[in-house]
C-alpha cells in the first residue's frame, strides 16, 4: 500500500489543480484529466482492499442503463487514514446479462487522459458491481473474484484485479447511496504491457493457431471451476494475444467473466444449450483433446497448485467458514476427481478433436 501510496504523491503533485490532503476537505476538480493508469501504479500489485467513493447520477443509470451514453461523475481513492485522490470522470453501465438483471449494472469508468509523449496509456477500467443489495449478490461478487485469482495461480498471463469498497453517491432524483464491495479489472492494455503482447481481435483463431500451453490450461481451468461459458470459435469470454517473443502459430488465450460457472454458481446462470449438462455445477470440459500423457502433465500442474487454491480460500477475510463451504466443497470435488482417476476419463469424453 506504501508504493501505490507514494505514487499517488508523487503523481498528483504533477498534476496542476489536483492535490492530496485530508479526506474531509473539499478537493479541487481538474479541468481535464491526466490519469493514466500504468503498470507503475500498483492498482494490481496489491490484495488489500481499497476504499474508492464513486458519485455520479446513479438513478439516471438504473433508469437507463446504456452502455453508450456516459455519465459525467467523480473517484475519490483512499489512499490511507488522511489521504486522498479526486478525479473526474465518464461512467457507463456494460456488460450483458447483468446489465439486464443489476438494479446496478457493471460499470466501465472512462478516465481521459492526456499523453503528449504518445505512449500507450490506459483510459478505462471494468468494475464488476454488487448488482443488487441482496446478500447473495456479494457473495457472487466475491466468488467470481477469487476464479480470476485462482488463474492468477495458474499462470502470471492472466486478468490480475483488486478489491474495492464503493461508497455510491448518486446525484440524481433517488438519492442511491450505498456503500458494497466490487472489484476492478486489469484492463486489456496494461495486460498486454506486461506480458509484452499485442491483442489479437475482430478475428476468427483457429485452435491450430493457439499455443498448446495456454489452451489446455485455460480448458482445465474452467473445467475445474465448472464454467462452460466460453468459446474459442466467436472468441466468447476470451482475450487473445500475440507474444511479440512467440509466432503467429502460438497465440495466448485469456480467461474472463466466470458468473455462470458453477464455482460463482449465480441463480440467474445456465449451461449453454450445446452442451449436454442438465446445471452449471455440472462439469464439462470444452477443450482440445490430447494424449493421455499430455492431459496428465496439465492435470499434475493443478494439484501441485492444490494447496495454493485452498489457502486463497482461507486467507479471503470477506467470506466467513459457511459461506466459503459451499465453494470449497466445489472445488474439492474436482481434486477428488483426479484422486479417483475420474478426471481423465471426464475430459476425453468430451474434448474437441
Amino acid at each position: 500500500m506504501m508504493k501505490l501510496h507514494l505514487l499517488f504523491v508523487i503523481f498528483a503533485i504533477s498534476l496542476p489543480g489536483t492535490f492530496l490532503q485530508g479526506q474531509e476537505a473539499e478537493l479541487p476538480m481538474a479541468d481535464t484529466i491526466e490519469y493514466t493508469l500504468d503498470d507503475n501504479l500498483g492498482l494490481f500489485e496489491g490484495d488489500e482492499i481499497l476504499d474508492v467513493t464513486l458519485k455520479f447520477d446513479i438513478s439516471s443509470l438504473m433508469k437507463k442503463k446504456s452502455e453508450d451514453e456516459y455519465l459525467d461523475g467523480e473517484i475519490t481513492f483512499y489512499l490511507g487514514e488522511s489521504d486522498s485522490l479526486r478525479q473526474a470522470i465518464k461512467i457507463r453501465g456494460r456488460g450483458n446479462r447483468r446489465n439486464e438483471l443489476c438494479n446496478l449494472p457493471p460499470l466501465r469508468l472512462n478516465f481521459k487522459t492526456d499523453n503528449e509523449k504518445g505512449e500507450e496509456i490506459i483510459n478505462n477500467l471494468k468494475l464488476v458491481t454488487h448488482c443488487q443489495t441482496n446478500e447473495k449478490f456479494e457473495i457472487y461478487i466475491f466468488r467470481e473474484y477469487l476464479c480470476y485469482r485462482f488463474y492468477n495461480i495458474v499462470t502470471d498471463h492472466s486478468f490480475r484485479v483488486r478489491m474495492l469498497r464503493v461508497k455510491y453517491i448518486d446525484t440524481g432524483s433517488k438519492g442511491y447511496n450505498v456503500t458494497r464491495y466490487g472489484f476492478v479489472i486489469e484492463p486489456t492494455e496494461m495486460l498486454a504491457r506486461r506480458i509484452n503482447a499485442v491483442e489479437i481481435s475482430d478475428v476468427v483463431v483457429r485452435a491450430e493457431f493457439v499455443s498448446p500451453y495456454y489452451y489446455d490450461r485455460v480448458a482445465l481451468f474452467n473445467y475445474m471451476i465448472g464454467n462452460d461459458d466460453w468459446y474459442l470459435a466467436n472468441l466468447h469470454n476470451l482475450k487473445v494475444f500475440q507474444l511479440k517473443d512467440g509466432s503467429i502459430m502460438d497465440l495466448c488465450l485469456v480467461p474472463y467473466d466466470f458468473d455462470y460457472s458453477g464455482l460463482v454458481d449465480t441463480h440467474y446462470s445456465f449451461p449453454n444449450p450445446l452442451n449436454d449438462i442438465e446445471t452449471v455445477k455440472d462439469r464439462i470440459y470444452l477443450g482440445p483433446c490430447r494424449t493421455d500423457d499430455q492431459f496428465r502433465e496439465v492435470l499434475a500442474e493443478f494439484l501441485d497448485k492444490k494447496d495454493q487454491f485452498f489457502s486463497l480460500f482461507d486467507s479471503f477475510n470477506l467470506m466467513d467458514e459457511r459461506k466459503k463451504s459451499n465453494s470449497v466443497k466445489y472445488l474439492e470435488e474436482f481434486f477428488d476427481e483426479y484422486k479417483r482417476e475420474q478426471v481423465l476419463f471426464n475430459l476425453k469424453s468430451t474434448c474437441k478433436n
